[in-house]
């Protein structure tokens, strides 16, 4: 099941949560010169630090990683060709975040 994930617009913020497949997640979101990365810890086990959060594209591209789907951030304003990078301000209101499940995500790649 596709998951939101709660984010604020807030240059830097860090949130804990539960995701398909039992995983525990802290998230830590924050602003560098005008972009914006994530840090990615699962079942206390790092996953990725400083991934850049693209429009559409997936976030997660650690390879090998103790982490089942993927993350994505959409600009909701815009049609999927037509995404902008995203900014803190509009966290939860313009740009939203989802969690994919393998299953998801495998079906959005076959497109």
């Amino acid at each position: 099941m596709v998951t939101q994930i709660p984010l604020s617009p807030l240059p830097n913020q860090e949130l804990t949560i539960m995701l398909g497949a039992n995983q525990r997640c802290v998230v830590h979101v924050y602003d560098r010169l005008g972009r914006l990365y994530l840090d990615l810890v699962c079942n206390n086990e790092p996953v990725q630090y400083g991934a850049i959060c693209l429009p559409f594209a997936p976030i997660i591209t650690a390879v090998g990683r103790p982490f089942v789907g993927q993350l994505r951030i959409i600009d909701r304003l815009t049609r999927p060709h037509a995404q902008t990078i995203p900014h803190y301000e509009g966290l939860g209101t313009r740009y939203f975040m989802y969690y994919l499940p393998q299953d998801e995500e495998a079906q959005l790649n076959a497109q």
